[in-house]
């Protein structure tokens, strides 16, 4: 039997990626990319990530290929009250564009 609390919101300061980095992204002249994309993360009592919501409008091909790389990531859990929980943070990192 696991104890599946809700996930704690918390800043990205409290937080800590373990492994993971952005790949790069080949957008096409229709995408007009932004400079930046921002993504609500939710990760588990081990840091796995559990969620991916880009929060950037971008077209549905460039929010799968994010969410695909975001997923493969893996967090420090976050401790509250000494324990492990899940919890979930916005995080953001700048395009590079060829």
């Amino acid at each position: 039997q696991t104890n599946q609390a809700a996930p704690i919101i918390v800043p990205s300061s409290r937080v800590h990626r373990e492994s993971g980095s952005v790949r790069p992204i080949r957008f096409q002249s229709e995408d007009q990319p932004p400079r930046q994309i921002v993504a609500k993360l939710c990760i588990d009592q081990r840091g796995t990530i559990t969620s991916v919501t880009v929060m950037t409008q971008v077209s549905p091909k460039i929010r799968k290929a994010v969410a695909a790389a975001l997923s493969e990531w893996r967090y420090r859990p976050v401790v509250e009250a000494g324990e492990t929980v899940p919890a979930c943070f916005a995080t953001a990192f700048p395009i590079q564009i060829d």
